[in-house]
């Protein structure tokens, strides 16, 4: 089926399924309007209810819906099915988690458009819900992180909420807020990966080093490019010429403790701060309590 027999067919049944209501709609208010005109009450501001707005609202969340049916190769009698499978789903999780269905179908959508498998995306949309109205973040932006750790940092739905919990403590008692990982985490996931560090450990570094590269900088933006640029040139051919002529084998630090277990990116801070000769410490007290927030 075409995308305009597709439209076309929205249009047929939004007709079919809102022109009977409206129609008995329309006949009790215009006997209304015609007792009130007699008594005077009302008469011009129910005589001038439009019934457009609600119209055009249903239409575009059939859409969405229809999109994401699309998305997934369903067409024709299949793809309305799937509509109404979902409708049904994400009007039952906004009334659960205090979101739009709309706002919902339209995160769906966006997840899906990714490349994240449907079984998956109904999986993760409980803890999305929930972290997005806890830390008042648009689904959307919340539903882009989570695709982020699942894509990237290879977080499973069954973990993704206690993740996402994390980066909204994080958020909350730092200077680096939610809203602000949600533009920027994607970014970011990636420079962990390359490094093989994932899942909560990635997810629960990110959210402390953020905090840590936000203070002496002047906005968010500044403190993500800084913490981006640090992951991107821990490896770039300057870098490890540099630690060479310091006697320092950077790749071999971070295959070691890789080894052992060791999140390799700390291993190069640590390296760095005795080459210094600047103390660790202070930032070491910093990610133990951010991590432990």
């Amino acid at each position: 089926m075409s995308a305009r027999s597709m439209n076309l067919d929205v249009i047929v049944r939004m007709r079919d399924l809102l022109s009977g209501p409206i129609s008995r709609l329309r006949r009790t208010l215009d006997s209304l309007v015609s007792f009130t005109r007699k008594i005077g009450i009302l008469g011009t501001a129910i005589a001038g209810l439009s019934f457009m707005a609600p119209i055009a609202q249903a239409a575009e969340f059939q859409q969405k819906l229809l999109d994401i049916a699309g998305t997934q190769n369903q067409v024709g009698a299949s793809a309305f099915r799937a509509v109404t499978s979902m409708k049904g789903q994400f009007e039952e999780l906004g009334l659960l988690v205090g979101q739009t269905s709309d706002d919902i179908a339209a995160g769906a959508g966006r997840m899906i458009a990714a490349g994240i498998d449907m079984s998956v995306v109904d999986k993760s949309l409980l803890a999305i819900g929930r972290s997005a109205t806890a830390s008042n973040t648009p689904f959307s932006e919340m539903a882009d992180v989570a695709t982020s750790l699942i894509q990237t940092l290879k977080v499973k739905p069954e973990g993704l909420e206690e993740a996402l919990d994390s980066l909204v403590t994080a958020g909350k008692l730092g200077s680096f807020e939610l809203k602000d990982m949600a533009r920027y985490f994607p970014t970011l996931t990636s420079q962990m990966a390359k490094f093989g560090v994932t899942g909560r450990e990635a997810v629960d570094y990110l959210g402390s080093a953020l905090q840590i590269a936000r203070k002496g900088t002047a906005d968010p933006a500044e403190a993500a490019n800084n913490l981006k640029n640090f992951l991107s040139k821990i490896l770039a051919p300057t870098t490890i010429k540099s630690f060479k002529e310091a006697g320092v084998d950077i790749e071999a630090v971070m295959q070691d403790a890789a080894i052992k277990g060791i999140n390799p990116i700390e291993a190069v801070m640590q390296k760095i701060n005795k080459l210094t000769g600047i103390s660790g410490g202070e930032i070491a007290k910093m990610m133990e309590k951010a991590k432990a927030n």
